[in-house]
């Protein structure tokens, strides 16, 4: 339904938020007090409220179009005849991780939506993007009831535009254990592209070329049982598993604690070589020149190293031409939670492994790490306790997460999900949908999130503490986005016409790969020698990807492995 908000507001007593829902059922006049006390009661009458996050009048300009009692189709659309696909995948993400759903049944998920396209919001002529006049939305839920609520970034009047993406909000911390209720801040979406005024203080203004793009929020709830936000979470990582393992899914597939293994891969299994986990003593050579492959933030092993793992022209993958070609002997990787979980707890684990398997390997490991897992090897080269079993030699890092700046956004992190999602294979989209439903205090309250902050104590105690051996060196491999990629990027095309882009280029610096600014890449701990730097343009976790990934001209990489063999040794 389409309503004029000077109408919706004119009879409340107070006019600081509108409600959303069958509004005719309730008096107006009562209507304020009835959804202060009695929200839950009304649930069926009005499903939300809508304000400003600073608690002012609310009163912009235009008609606000939203739902009257929400859809129960998933995403079909019977009276148009029409799906929509954005809308079925994240139901899809929400019954994948909720045991309490069934991807086979419907009408287990309720849609809602509020489309701003014909509200006029005021804007100073200069702003921070960051700092964009945040809306409040509260939406009334039962005990046994959970909600995602994400922007819907599709082509203005095309609500079914098969390249919309959503932007995920996450709510605030819970004030009471009733849970009738979650609140949400986002930021008003302007109309217009943004341009930078003096980017240094990062002041922005809206350019005369409108966006193209509708400004919608769309509220999924469903069934969930009551529990903490950790009993929740954990819950989705429990059905994530679940669901690999009946499926036949590779061990280092696992998400969470289940994600803890040391594997070992064997080059004869399959047609590219697969990783078995190690679990007795006897099936490490400890005097062999040994790689351990770490990966980054929400992925795996299999997630951050697919592109070492798939065929090559050779017929081989690269992992299986590094053996077979002498470069290494045997080849390790390091499965681990990220989130739950810091550098500190990821070698503490392996540590005991090692100790309990009486595993010690004579010849300098040499690592490969991606992203996040970055700080996880400079940790270990600077542990004197894993020192005892993996004495650590080089380390060569592809696009290293050395802190990332959207930890640094602090409440406003959510924006960033969705980019991570889109660059995050495997079942990492199923974990950060399932982080989506929880707090943003919850979220960056994660050990693995505090690690990842910029500046952060975890952090600058990793970066400033030497490594053990004098002959532990390093290589960066730096990636940074280029517009010459943007035709295989659908996705980071869209993000340019909102002002996602804008809040990315503040948080992450003008050069980035969308998720690890190149200032951060380029980091290495105190005493790690003289910085061996590389650079190709690259979007993260396709810095190994043959045909796609550029050099600093733009040129395809003809062969992006040969770094490897010229720094191991």
């Amino acid at each position: 339904m389409q309503e004029n908000i000077k109408n919706l507001t004119e009879n409340l007593k107070d006019q600081r938020f509108i409600p959303l829902g069958e509004i005719a059922k309730i008096p107006l006049p009562v209507l304020t007090e009835t959804l202060r006390i009695q929200g839950k009661k009304n649930k069926d009458k009005i499903w939300a409220t809508l304000g400003w996050e600073s608690d002012e009048p609310f009163s912009p300009k235009g008609d606000l179009e939203f739902s009257k009692t929400g859809n129960p189709d998933e995403g079909d659309y019977k009276n148009r005849k029409k799906k929509n696909k954005l809308t079925q995948d994240e139901i899809a993400d929400i019954k994948a991780i909720n045991p309490d759903l069934d991807v086979k049944r419907k009408k287990e998920v309720r849609e809602y939506y509020i489309n701003f396209d014909e509200v006029h919001f005021s804007l100073p002529d200069t702003f921070n993007p960051v700092d964009l006049p945040r809306l409040r939305l509260t939406v009334f839920l039962e005990p046994d009831e959970g909600a995602l609520v994400y922007y819907h970034h599709s082509k203005k009047g095309d609500v079914f535009d098969p390249e919309a993406f959503s932007e995920y909000i996450l709510h605030e911390k819970e004030k009471n254990s009733n849970r009738d209720r979650l609140t949400y801040y986002f930021p008003v979406e302007p109309k217009h592209l943004l341009e930078p005024v003096d980017e240094e203080r990062h002041l922005y203004r809206q350019a005369g070329q409108e966006t193209g793009m509708s400004f919608i929020i769309k509220v999924l709830i469903f069934k969930q049982k009551k529990g903490t936000e950790k009993q929740l979470f954990s819950r989705s990582l429990k059905e994530i598993n679940k669901s690999a393992k009946k499926e036949g899914n590779l061990l280092y597939e696992l998400v969470g604690k289940d994600k803890y293994a040391l594997l070992k891969f064997n080059p004869e299994k399959g047609a590219t070589g697969e990783f078995d986990p190690v679990t007795d003593k006897g099936q490490i050579l400890q005097d062999a020149k040994t790689l351990l492959l770490i990966h980054g933030t929400f992925v795996d092993t299999a997630s951050s190293f697919e592109h070492l793992l798939s065929v090559h022209p050779g017929g081989k993958s690269v992992l299986q031409e590094l053996l077979s070609k002498g470069k290494f002997e045997q080849i390790l990787a390091f499965n681990h939670p990220t989130i739950s979980e810091n550098a500190e707890g990821n070698i503490s684990w392996l540590a005991t492994l090692l100790k309990n398997l009486d595993i010690h390997i004579s010849k300098p490991l040499q690592i490969i790490a991606t992203s996040r897992g970055a700080l996880v090897a400079a940790y270990m080269a600077s542990d004197s306790t894993i020192n005892k079993y993996f004495p650590i030699g080089k380390i060569m890092t592809f696009s290293g997460g050395n802190g990332c700046g959207y930890f640094n956004l602090g409440q406003k992190i959510s924006r960033a999900l969705s980019v991570w999602k889109a660059a995050s294979p495997g079942p990492a989209g199923k974990v950060i949908s399932s982080i989506a439903q929880l707090s943003v205090q919850w979220f960056l309250e994660q050990p693995g999130c505090r690690m990842m902050t910029i500046g952060s104590k975890e952090s600058t105690a990793i970066l400033s503490a030497s490594p053990v051996n004098s002959f532990t060196r390093y290589k960066t491999v730096v990636s940074d986005w280029h517009k010459c990629l943007v035709e295989q990027e659908p996705f980071f095309k869209r993000v340019g016409n909102t002002s996602l882009d804008a809040v990315i280029r503040i948080a992450l610096g003008k050069e980035h790969d969308w998720v690890i600014g190149v200032e951060q890449q380029r980091r290495i701990p105190a005493g790690s020698g003289k910085l061996d730097e590389s650079r190709r343009h690259s979007v993260h976790g396709r810095y190994l990807e043959a045909g796609y990934v550029r050099d600093e001209n733009c040129k395809i990489i003809a062969d992006p492995y040969q770094i490897i063999y010229d720094f191991f040794d």
